[in-house]
């Protein structure tokens, strides 16, 4: 029967016929009417193709994939909903394979126009001559459904190369590179061709290797038992000479469409089907007569069957076997399978089903979970209003926490389950603070995995990031080399927090302790480090705070003689680069008796190790090498002040009724001389984020002058804090900030409570007067409140 070809050229649609016939012009033109009809109902693509590649053709995708090449000439949609587990991401990355058409796939303009199978309305998708509906992807004969890539895996895949020359991919080979191709390919992002992936099982070592032997086993290839003995992939046997001719009944291609039609179900349970389905018990019609003591009593034969194009062809036992490659042990299972059935229906394969006996009690699941649950837990601030995830404190570990558990009256399990139940729960560790660069780990990512005309680009951007940065650390050590009695330098930083009661017991692990803070300015100049330190119920950590601690280390700690200051920091926006910082930095430049000029430099974020670093360090070897008892905050400040660096002791200033408002004077409100500006002098936009220098200058402390970079021959840019009118000549020195104090949350001090019996007994009564607020929440400690970061600076511009 000759078939219809189409072949699309760039502006013209030639017909002709597989056997060369000329199609007369009525024909043709009613071809072409319902062809653009079928068009012309289907949404036009959003663009073309940039490259139209023949995937049949294409060697780099070949090699990749040898097996796609064979399905992809036989098919013209990617994906549908049947056959969607079948597909993998690797089609989609395929240019030729992205159609954007979101067009039906129901069938009806699937098939040639005119021809045979068009009147049956079967999709082009099917095999000629096969029942309407018939996918594919499935080869003929086969039970609806079977997926042609799992025969392709099988053994027997050469039984379906010989399809490629077969008339049927004639048919659909010209029009992989037509534009009618857009009519059968469903969008991939609509809802009809969206791709459903299930969610895996977590893959175990065991559990993938007894899986690729299970699908190698049911799929007839080569596969390695677990004792390392080697069971060969299953083939075909030749038929025997046998008296009922099945070599007349079947062919040999035949036989391998079956053969790999059987082993591409690649499951034990579609096997037994099989065999239930093609081999029938049925009574013996004649019996064979034996000697008189003979005990043989046959009652019942078997009858075997295979469908050979559309028909059931009978064969003999062997020939079955031999076509199958199966063996006798199995198909009298199957059947046997099939009669303990009361329907008939064969029951699914229940090996490996059975709940394990090492599965973990209830009572101890139960029992982990509470133990966890006595840990306490933080919200992370900086993502907390997207996220709900809860971080344990630092210290602690999956190891200490097994540790823990083990140490109590608990069922005995192993260190696995331990960490199996703490993983469900969803908790992190918070690990150090450490300074690493956010920008060097990204472009270090972006650069192992970038295309090769992108490596130069992202080169250049790292190479200019650290080149930032060295001419940061370069100026600071300039700064610090001119250094004169009159030219000072500093670095400031917020150290980790510091907890109390620090107590040896465990119990400590489950309870909260009360935060302790230290702002350490240190001077380059005479080599010292100075420790503002305050705990949580004297004040947050805050703008208002640092500010304090900057502002009482000039007033205090620069001597009269001192003309110029420069202080380096990072660039924590919530802490050091904002306008309550510039707001106490302008204060104190008026105030101070002597000092003409207040820089305040920034170093590049991700690298920012300074002295300041070095002294948290020291501190905190000190304090793991000591068993000094540290009980109460003032525990706290006179360790650290028996701390030395560099030989020279440190200094603590305690902060509790030093802390002023600097906030106030940008507020309206109170009558604030300063206001916060987004705009420059010269009408500019302004924002914080990229400024790396700021200048206060006594001859006029309103007007802010600051830079984006440290390079010396940058001119600097005017910003103004001034608000209308007069200022007077006590404007600018700030109130005292509220020392009423901050109350804690009620858990964690009945956490403080529950630690007294372990305290000395002399501070009993500072925990027992803590304030509390049922409002107050737990975050992470080392981070940064929200009240501190975003409130007080929002404040200042109300």
């Amino acid at each position: 029967m000759p078939i219809l070809l189409i072949d699309v050229l760039p502006k013209k649609l030639n017909l002709t016929t597989s056997d060369n016939h000329a199609i007369s012009p009525n024909k043709e033109s009613s071809i072409l009417k319902n062809c653009n009809k079928n068009l012309s109902a289907s949404p036009r693509p959003k663009k073309n193709l940039e490259k139209d590649t023949d995937i049949s053709t294409d060697p780099a995708h070949s090699r990749q994939r040898p097996q796609r090449t064979a399905v992809r000439k036989l098919q013209l949609d990617p994906v549908d909903e049947e056959d969607e587990g079948d597909f993998s991401a690797s089609d989609i990355d395929d240019p030729t394979w992205k159609q954007k058409d979101s067009s039906s796939s129901d069938g009806e303009c699937s098939s040639v126009p005119n021809s045979p199978d068009c009147a049956a309305k079967t999709p082009l998708r099917s095999l000629p001559n096969s029942p309407a509906g018939t996918p594919l992807r499935s080869l003929p004969n086969s039970p609806a459904g079977t997926p042609l890539r799992s025969l392709l895996n099988s053994p027997a895949s050469t039984a379906l190369r010989s399809l490629r020359n077969s008339p049927a991919h004639s048919v659909h080979t010209p029009l992989l590179n037509s534009p009618a191709r857009s009519v059968h390919t469903p969008f991939l992002n609509s809802p009809a061709g969206s791709i459903h992936t299930p969610q895996p099982k977590k893959r175990t070592p065991k559990r993938a290797k007894v899986q690729q032997r299970k699908r190698l086993r049911n799929s007839g290839a080569e596969y390695t038992t677990a004792k390392n003995k080697v069971v060969h992939a299953r083939s075909m046997k030749p038929l025997a000479n046998c008296r009922s001719k099945c070599s007349e009944k079947i062919t040999e291609e035949d036989r391998k469409i079956v053969f790999a039609e059987y082993w591409g179900q690649r499951s034990f349970d579609r096997r037994v089907s099989y065999i239930t389905g093609h081999v029938f018990e049925e009574k013996t019609k004649v019996q064979r007569r034996r000697s008189e003591d003979s005990n043989r009593n046959r009652t019942c034969t078997l009858r075997y069957e295979l469908d050979v194009n559309n028909t059931r062809v009978q064969l003999c036992k062997k020939c079955f076997l031999a076509t199958l490659g199966e063996n006798d042990g199995f198909v009298k299972r199957a059947l046997l399978n099939k009669k303990r059935s009361v329907s008939g229906v064969t029951e699914p394969d229940r090996r490996g089903r059975k709940p394990s006996s090492r599965k973990t009690p209830e009572k101890t699941i139960e029992a982990i979970s509470k133990h966890i649950d006595m840990f306490p837990r933080y919200s992370s601030h900086y993502g907390r209003s997207h996220s709900s995830k809860m971080y344990l404190g630092v210290g602690v570990t999956k190891q200490s926490m097994y540790n823990d558990y083990c140490s109590k009256d608990n069922p005995k399990i192993s260190f696995s389950v331990y960490v199996r139940e703490f993983n469900k729960t969803g908790l992190k560790f918070k690990p150090p603070k450490i300074d690493t660069c956010q920008k060097c780990d990204a472009l270090e990512m972006s650069l192992k995995h970038a295309l090769p005309e992108k490596v130069l680009e992202i080169q250049a951007e790292q190479k200019l990031h650290h080149d930032k940065a060295k001419s940061a650390y370069d100026c600071k050590r300039e700064d610090k080399a001119k250094q004169t009695i009159t030219s000072w330098s500093a670095s400031f930083d917020l150290q980790q927090v510091l907890y109390v009661p620090q107590i040896s017991s465990g119990n400590v692990f489950y309870k909260r302790q009360l935060s302790v803070y230290n702002l350490t300015v240190f001077d380059c100049f005479n080599k010292r480090g100075i420790n503002h330190m305050w705990n949580e119920t004297d004040a947050g950590r805050g703008a208002n705070e640092i500010a304090s601690c900057l502002s009482h280390f000039i007033a205090c700690d620069v001597p009269a003689e001192v003309k110029k200051l420069t202080l380096w920091s990072d660039t924590c926006s919530g802490q050091n680069k904002n306008s309550i910082v510039c707001a106490a930095l302008i204060s104190a430049v008026s105030e101070h008796p002597s000092l003409d000029v207040i820089d305040h430099k920034f170093l590049v974020p991700g690298h920012t190790h300074m002295e300041c670093d070095q002294v948290h360090a020291v501190i905190e070897r000190k304090k793991k090498s000591t068993a000094v008892e540290l009980h109460h905050p003032s525990n706290m400040y006179n360790f650290i002040k028996t701390v030395e660096y560099k030989k020279e002791a440190l200094t603590v200033v305690e902060m509790k009724n030093h802390f002023k408002d600097f906030a106030s004077l940008l507020k309206l409100k109170c009558m604030g001389p300063l206001v916060a500006r987004n705009k420059n002098q010269e009408g500019n936009p302004f924002a914080f984020a990229p400024v790396q220098w700021f200048r206060y200058q006594k001859k006029n402390p309103t007007v802010v002058l600051y830079k984006h970079s440290h390079d010396e021959e940058t001119a600097f840019q005017e910003l103004s804090f001034r608000r209308k009118g007069k200022i007077g000549s006590d404007a600018l020195k700030p109130p005292q900030l509220n020392s009423t104090g901050k109350p804690i949350s009620v858990a964690k001090k009945n956490d403080l409570l529950e630690l007294l019996p372990q305290v000395n007994p002399l501070y009993h009564n500072f925990y027992e007067n803590l304030m509390t607020s049922a409002d107050q929440e737990d975050i992470d400690p080392d981070c940064l409140p929200d009240s501190d970061i975003t409130a007080e600076i929002q404040g200042s511009l109300d």
